[in-house]
């Protein structure tokens, strides 16, 4: 083996153990993740076939200290549902996607322990739901600006999921 493979394959072997470490003991995300909650409301579980179907998403500080999160959590960008029938299948996003501008320090709010920030959707609008049936909903906070250009150290995460809720369309 020549001598740049063995220091290819040590530095490769060392990289691991790092990662494996960090990962053993918990990254940034995972305490942060713990700290943030993600719940899903209906402002009702049945609607008519048509209807708006209103759902409020709502972010609470769970931990004991203060934690930063994207006020604009609103945009598809960083809330998405995951929408599935009676029979499993998902349904495609139907909605208008958002082009995100790069956050200012008004975008970000601080909540304290126990305070919220929500937001209210209507998944008609999101979302063909075009006949009546039996849906599964997630919402997923996806955040991936932490702020740091603005000297903040907001909540990040690849997806922090909600409850689960169901939503009955009548005919």
């Amino acid at each position: 083996m020549k001598r740049w493979q063995r220091v290819l394959a040590f530095s490769t072997l060392a990289l691991t153990g790092i990662f494996t470490l960090l990962a053993a003991c918990g990254g940034d995300d995972d305490v942060t993740e713990t700290t943030i909650e993600v719940t899903l409301e209906p402002a009702e579980s049945t609607v008519e076939l048509g209807e708006p179907i209103n759902l409020t998403v709502r972010l609470t500080n769970v931990g004991s200290d203060p934690v930063t999160v994207a006020k604009p959590f609103f945009s598809p960008n960083l809330v998405f549902f995951q929408v599935k029938d009676s029979e499993g299948e998902a349904l495609p996003f139907n909605g208008p996607y958002a082009k995100l501008r790069p956050f200012t320090e008004d975008d970000f709010a601080e909540l304290e322990s126990g305070d919220s920030v929500e937001q209210d959707f209507d998944l008609a609008q999101l979302y063909a739901i075009d006949e009546a049936g039996s849906f599964t909903v997630i919402a997923k906070y996806k955040n991936s600006d932490d702020g740091g250009q603005l000297g903040l150290s907001a909540f990040t995460t690849d997806g922090l999921p909600s409850n689960s809720i169901t939503i009955e369309v009548a005919q």
